[in-house]
């Protein structure tokens, strides 16, 4: 199975039971806890999934935008430093440090589209370039540790 067929069929499965509850602090306790990996990994997908069909305004501003601390973390925890750091670019550019889970509140504090639409569309060209070659990929963590995936 190929790496990205071996992401969806986890994330596919993940996608069952976590939801973005789990990565908004603000938020209850979860049914089930997720282990570290599969938080990540889920994050990882959710984010780059929005970012691919979205941009980095949308994603932001939409529900999936609540992942993207997560998906950072997980970007250090796999060691893919590019995707890191376009991630935290992300955050320092659109200024949400506290970051906000409410998706309203970060709605109200995004910088305008219009006047800023050079920013987001650098930062979606370091995305797509960092994705291109992000080494290693999230399927070598699930390959190095399938009791925390598989059953």
């Amino acid at each position: 199975m190929d790496d990205q067929d071996l992401v969806e069929l986890v994330c596919e499965d993940l996608h069952t039971w976590l939801d973005g509850g789990f990565y908004d602090p603000t938020s209850g306790p979860s049914f089930q806890e997720p282990t570290p990996g599969q938080a990540g990994l889920f994050a990882l997908w959710r984010f780059e999934r929005s970012m691919w069909f979205e941009g980095v305004e949308t994603t932001l501003r939409n529900s999936d935008g609540v992942f993207l601390p997560a998906a950072m973390e997980a970007y250090k925890r796999f060691g893919i430093p590019r995707c890191e750091e376009v991630a935290r670019r992300i955050i320092e550019f659109a200024k949400l440090t506290p970051y906000p889970y409410d998706q309203s509140e970060r709605q109200q504090r995004l910088p305008d589209g219009g006047e800023f639409s050079d920013q987001y569309d650098e930062l979606y060209a370091a995305f797509e370039s960092a994705m291109e070659d992000a080494k290693p990929h999230p399927a070598d963590y699930i390959r190095a540790h399938p009791d925390e995936f598989f059953s």
